[in-house]
Formats: C-alpha cells, sequence, structure tokens
C-alpha cells in the first residue's frame, strides 16, 4: 500500500455553517470558507512516526479517516452597502439595515401602496395622514451566534490518489435584529411637520403712533410643511387645498396671486429638510420669484405661489422641501393681512380634526400588526448540511482537486404563515426551503512554507410557497402591505482565494489571509394571486413580483484572516473576516474559533 494517504480534512468546516434564510440577502460566514490544504495530512506530519496510537500503514484500517470538529462564532452589522444613488451598483457606501427590509432607509409608509402614493386624500384622513407625509427611517442592529458540530468520514481507494467521502453538520445559532437606540429619531411625528409661534397682536392708539403691545396672545404664525398641507381634510368631503380653476385655495382662501403682492400666502424651500426659522411669516418683498412646477430652488429661498400656473400638488414636492406660511401684513406690524389669518384658522381646525397629537405613521402599520421596531430573536437548530466529495490529491508534487455536492435540510426555524408581517424576523435556517449546491476546490503547495486554494459554489434554494407582505405594482417601498402567499426561490454564488503561510520550523504552525466573494440573485417571486386587499380595504390592487424581489440582488467582497495550529490529532483555529465592499447586503464583522480531532 502507499504511503500517500488523504490530505487534511480540508473541506470539513465548509459545510459546518447556515448560509443563507428565506431569500435574504445575508452572505455565507466566513467560518463556512475555512478549508484548503493547509496542514499535511496526519500520516505525513513529523510527529506521526512516534505516535503510539498511529495507524498500521500495511493494514486496511488505513483506508478509513475520521474527522470531528466544532466551531464557535459571532458576526454582527450595523449598516448595510447601498450607493448614495440609490442603485444597485456595487460601493463602499452605507445606509441603515433597513434598506434591506424595506428597499430604502428612509420612506413615507404610503410608497407600499400602489403606485406609490395615496390619491384618496378622504379615506387617507380615516385612517392616518401622516403616512403619506411623514418620513420613516427605522435603524436596526444585526447580530448571530452559534455553534456548528460535525463529522466527516473519507475513504482512500486502495492504490491511488482518490478519495471519497461524506460529511454532516448541525448548526445551532441565535438571530436577532434589534432597533438602534443610538440614533436618535426614527420617525417623523406631528411636530416635524407643522410649527405654530404664538406672537402677540399689536393696536396703534388713535392719538398714538407707536404700537402698544396687547395682553392676549394669538396663534397667527405657522409654517406647515406642503406635503402634510396637501394631505387634510377640512370636512370629511373637502380637502383642505384645492385647485379651483387658476385658483389654488387653502379651506376657502385664495392664496395665490399675480404677483407677490397680491398672493396672501408664500412658499419657503428647505434643502437640508428642516423647518424655517421663526418668524415664519413673510411679506411681499421676501418672495424671489414664483414658485417653478417642480419646486425647485436653493435653501431658505422665498416663493409666490404665481395664477394660471398648472401645479400638479401630487407632484410638486416629492422630495417634502417646501413649507407654507402666511403673509406678514405689513413690515410695521407683525399681524398677518385678514385672508392670511383666515388661511392659518382653517389650518389649525384641519389638524385638529386629524387629531394628530398622539399618533405616529408607524401606528398605522402597528395596528394591522406590523411592527417597525420589534425586536426579533430566534434561536434553534439550524439547516442540517449534508456534503458527498471525491477528492483526487498528487502527494507527489503536492496539489489536489476536491468536487462536492450536498444540499441543506430544511431543518432550521421558520415563520409561521400567522407571522408572515414580523419581516424583522431572520430565521436560523433557509426558512422551510430545501437547497441544493455544487462545489469545487484546487490547491497546490509549492513551497513548505506555502500553499494557495481557490475554491467556488453554486448554490440554489427551491421554491416553497409561504406568507409574505404583498407588494403592489408601482409601490416604491416593500415588505409593508398584507400578507399574501406566494412562492420564492432563489441561486446564489460563492469564490474564495486563499494564501496559506507556515511556520519554516514548525509546519503544524501557520496562517491563512485570503479572500472572499458572495453574489445572489433577485429572488424568484410568484404570489397565487395576481391582486390582494390593501390595508384600507380597497380590492383588487395588482400585485407585482419586481417589487417584491427589490433589493434581493446581494453582494459582498470580504478580506479574511485565520491562525492555526495543530498538536498531533487535534488542531486549533481562530479567524475574522471583514466585508469592505457590496450592494443589498450587510457590512458585517465575523469572529470565530474552532477545534478538530482527526482520527
Amino acid at each position: 500500500m502507499k504511503k500517500k494517504q488523504i490530505v487534511n480534512i480540508f473541506g470539513a468546516l465548509a459545510m459546518s455553517a447556515p448560509l443563507l434564510a428565506d431569500g435574504d440577502w445575508r452572505a455565507p460566514l466566513s467560518l463556512a470558507h475555512s478549508h484548503g490544504m493547509r496542514l499535511q495530512p496526519v500520516e505525513r506530519a513529523w510527529w506521526y512516526d512516534l505516535m503510539p496510537s498511529k495507524k498500521d500503514l500495511d493494514k486496511d484500517c488505513c483506508t478509513w479517516h475520521f474527522h470531528k470538529w466544532v466551531s464557535l462564532y459571532s458576526r454582527s452589522a450595523g449598516s448595510a452597502f447601498q450607493a448614495a444613488d440609490n442603485s444597485d451598483s456595487v460601493t463602499r457606501n452605507t445606509q441603515s439595515l433597513a434598506t434591506l427590509f424595506f428597499g430604502k432607509e428612509k420612506f413615507k409608509i404610503a410608497e407600499a401602496f400602489s403606485n406609490g402614493n395615496i390619491d384618496d386624500i378622504a379615506q387617507l384622513n380615516k385612517y392616518n395622514p401622516l403616512i403619506a407625509a411623514a418620513y420613516v427611517m427605522p435603524s436596526y442592529e444585526y447580530n448571530e451566534k452559534g455553534v456548528c458540530v460535525g463529522g466527516q468520514v473519507s475513504y482512500n481507494v486502495e492504490d491511488s490518489n482518490w478519495h471519497v467521502g461524506g460529511s454532516v453538520v448541525m448548526p445551532i445559532n441565535v438571530v436577532e435584529v434589534k432597533p438602534n437606540t443610538t440614533v436618535g429619531k426614527t420617525e417623523e411625528t406631528l411636530e416635524d411637520l407643522f410649527k405654530v409661534n404664538v406672537v402677540k397682536a399689536t393696536k396703534t392708539d388713535a392719538l398714538d403712533t407707536e404700537p402698544v403691545a396687547t395682553t392676549e396672545q394669538y396663534q397667527n404664525d405657522l409654517a406647515i410643511r406642503a406635503d402634510f398641507l396637501n394631505n387634510l381634510m377640512l370636512d370629511e368631503r373637502r380637502p383642505l387645498v384645492q385647485v379651483d380653476g387658476d385658483h389654488l385655495k387653502v379651506g376657502y382662501i385664495t392664496i395665490n396671486g399675480a404677483n407677490q403682492n397680491s398672493a396672501q400666502a408664500y412658499v419657503i424651500k428647505k434643502t437640508d429638510h428642516l423647518a424655517p426659522a421663526q418668524p415664519y411669516r413673510k411679506l411681499p418683498t421676501d418672495a424671489s420669484s414664483a414658485l417653478s412646477l417642480n419646486g425647485d430652488g436653493t435653501n431658505n429661498q422665498v416663493f409666490f405661489v404665481k395664477n394660471a400656473t398648472d401645479y400638479e400638488l401630487s407632484k410638486l414636492d416629492t422630495e417634502s422641501t417646501l413649507w407654507v406660511v402666511p403673509r406678514r401684513n405689513s413690515a410695521s406690524s407683525i399681524e398677518l393681512t385678514r385672508e392670511s389669518q383666515s388661511m392659518v384658522n382653517q389650518i389649525l381646525y384641519a389638524v385638529q380634526i386629524a387629531d394628530l397629537a398622539n399618533r405616529s405613521a408607524s401606528d398605522f402599520l402597528a395596528d394591522n400588526g406590523l411592527f417597525l421596531n420589534a425586536y426579533e430573536r430566534r434561536a434553534g437548530l439550524g439547516d442540517i448540511k449534508l456534503c458527498f466529495h471525491t477528492i483526487y490529491h498528487d502527494q507527489e508534487d503536492d496539489w489536489f482537486v476536491k468536487l462536492a455536492m450536498g444540499t441543506n435540510c430544511p431543518t432550521g426555524s421558520k415563520r409561521d404563515d400567522q407571522k408572515a408581517l414580523r419581516v424583522l424576523q431572520l430565521q436560523t435556517g433557509n426558512n422551510g426551503h430545501w437547497e441544493l449546491f455544487v462545489a469545487a476546490t484546487a490547491g497546490w503547495q509549492p513551497l513548505s512554507s506555502m500553499s494557495f486554494d481557490v475554491s467556488a459554489s453554486a448554490n440554489h434554494a427551491f421554491a416553497r410557497d409561504e406568507w409574505v407582505p404583498a407588494a403592489f405594482v408601482g409601490a416604491t417601498a416593500k415588505n409593508m402591505g398584507p400578507a399574501v402567499e406566494a412562492g420564492i426561490s432563489w441561486n446564489y454564488f460563492t469564490a474564495q482565494a486563499n494564501l496559506n503561510f507556515f511556520h519554516p520550523h514548525n509546519p503544524e504552525l501557520g496562517c491563512t489571509v485570503g479572500y472572499s466573494f458572495f453574489a445572489k440573485n433577485k429572488d424568484h417571486v410568484h404570489y397565487k394571486d395576481v391582486d390582494a386587499t390593501d390595508f384600507f380595504g380597497n380590492e383588487h390592487k395588482q400585485l407585482d413580483v419586481d417589487v417584491a424581489a427589490q433589493k434581493t440582488n446581494a453582494m459582498t467582497h470580504a478580506v479574511r484572516a485565520e491562525l492555526f495550529h495543530r498538536w498531533n490529532y487535534f488542531k486549533l483555529k481562530a479567524g475574522a473576516c471583514y466585508d469592505f465592499a457590496g450592494r443589498n447586503a450587510m457590512k458585517s464583522t465575523e469572529a470565530h474559533i474552532g477545534m478538530s480531532v482527526s482520527f
């Protein structure tokens, strides 16, 4: 029998960690790439002949080799790779993890409705007008910890360089997503959209030209963001803002004019998204020009609304940067004009009947079972992984090739159908999906102190019917709709390249530096029905699989390092990994430690 024996079980820990959960954006763990020709086989180690329990190379028992291991890991992330223009470009720029859950890090809940907005203002006010005006910008932290226990058996085909075998891995992990409490405010409320300044009225005595302040106070100065103003009702049937021919009315007051001297309200551009400075009220001389159709302007620029201008209100302020303020009576008085004061009173009334003082936009989703600030944690068994491999190892020239295939059994946690709207709940496995993969690894050791290896895998998660949040046609945000049934599947690809270095005086001690690549295509979504009923009760709203698959084409580029040492049959290793670029994926940091025993 040849003394050439099987190489170190370099594929073992490649099977030792869960990969993806239900169609999500989590890249495989660095721990899953902890393989390669990094140490000589036990039978070729310098200390092997000194071991009293060494195998008898002249007996058939040497053709069988067994390997057991246990690994611990921890991974965390607080941001996601996302281009500044929200495209799918690979970037080092990051945004909140909310981008991966909802398609945007900052959004209005109305963007998840059909066409990305709500046209029926009366219906909107029956629920909560803030959902069409207030921005929500949730922030999350992701943490994952786990242990993987596995074993492998390999058979050395007698008198050849071929080896065959299989492995089984049982992961147990804890996955949690929790709100990031260090970022400050995560949602706009009424006070961010509507500002009221209490000022004192003035009067002039007939014998005295000096104004005298009265003791009575009036709420006769305010600023209101245009998108919020446009979504209020004056009563159950009449929107607060209306276009009547050439007249743009707030309540019953026409606010536009032929020029700044005839307008009764003005518009302030705030590109910094902050409210205007007090006093809010403006004079005609403060307005520089007429408001354009698209609302363009510089920060703090004041405009008047011009007559006979075809303003499309729903599209005028798409970025929520325009604020409507009243007209001041004159430079010598702090009072408003009579028409402007009437407009202010009607705005105050509309806000009052909307009853928004103690309500937020996210309250609407919570009433429907979707909680944006929930803390989600799943713990338990992950998906058990089975793998079969064949290896050709030329030990004279120290190179090898390994081919493997296997499956992830859906033994991990699954989201219950009744909890379909718990979108922050990530699973310990593939959420009930079977997964099939094929992999290849090759390596060469040209020097006793150095070797390298490369590997790649292609993975497919088979479709499974499950309940997910509906995605409507034209929506620009996702995962904020009623639960509907859909089949989801996905594919992804991984590749790694590693350089392994060994101590010149102790070949059992070494380190690895490497690069890891992960790419996942968009989810394949197949709805059971073509339409659904939205949260307002509107029936037959068309569903869109492209919206559902938004931001699911993930990619990461990562660097990794690892130290390892073997004492006789026992091996210890520790490593870390850092994602430095990507798209639609977490920017994560990972650390792991593992031990293995060969016999």
